[in-house]
């Protein structure tokens, strides 16, 4: 996948327990790098959605770089989350389900100039939320999808990455599944939901790159869980 440019997309986000009661609404930020020859191209996207408690949201595929360049060291992939509680923020947010921001961020095979305000103001209205009073920082996730054949490299290939927040020291991946059905995490125990937030990320080819192929499960990364079950 090296010099090869790719789509990443939001597949999935779970919410099990989140600040509040009644709908949440989440801020998602997620941010990268497009390596383009030997300069790189700092990306930002943002998006709003609301869910409750032990619910998925309505997202499936919804698009965040797409045409993303991978260097020969990989990617790195960061995201974070804020949980909006000030209804004072909305007029801030409404610049967010704005359509700049609907379609994720389109990326070209030269730098451009015009990216850098765009990224600007996601960086600003992530900021701004986050001081208000009643928002808070949630889960803040920082992966590097490499080619490195070490057993705690996130490895970078085609696709769903699953990023789940939590605590734990000890996390043994044998002991769940994936229900592509519904595009949950369940325990193989009793077939219950994953009792914790998480993000299913996807990467696969951007169009008019190679074919597709089929995903292997990557591996764990420390601080946060991530795995890539098959499709």
């Amino acid at each position: 996948m090296k010099d090869k440019r790719v789509k990443i997309t939001l597949d999935q986000f779970f919410v099990h327990e989140y600040p509040g009661v009644g709908k949440h609404r989440i801020l998602c930020e997620f941010a990268g790098q497009n390596q383009i020859a030997d300069e790189t191209e700092e990306l930002k996207f943002t998006l709003m959605v609301e869910v409750a408690d032990r619910e998925g949201t309505s997202v499936m595929g919804k698009p965040i770089f797409m045409g993303l360049t991978i260097g020969d060291d990989g990617i790195n992939f960061r995201g974070r989350t804020v949980s909006v509680g000030s209804r004072t923020d909305d007029m801030i947010l409404e610049a967010i389900n704005g359509e700049a921001f609907k379609g994720g961020l389109a990326l070209a095979t030269t730098l451009q100039p015009a990216l850098k305000p765009f990224v600007g103001l996601a960086t600003h209205v992530v900021k701004a939320t986050i001081k208000r009073l009643g928002n808070a920082p949630v889960f803040n996730f920082d992966i590097g999808f490499d080619f490195n054949t070490r057993n705690l490299a996130a490895r970078l290939r085609r696709g769903s990455y699953v990023v789940v927040q939590t605590g734990e020291a000890e996390w043994d991946w044998s002991r769940f599944g994936f229900a592509s059905q519904t595009r949950h995490v369940i325990r193989k125990s009793d077939g219950l939901p994953l009792e914790a937030n998480y993000f299913v990320i996807g990467i696969d080819d951007f169009a008019g790159e190679a074919a597709k192929s089929k995903a292997r499960p990557a591996s764990k990364t420390a601080g946060t869980r991530t795995a890539g079950p098959r499709h």
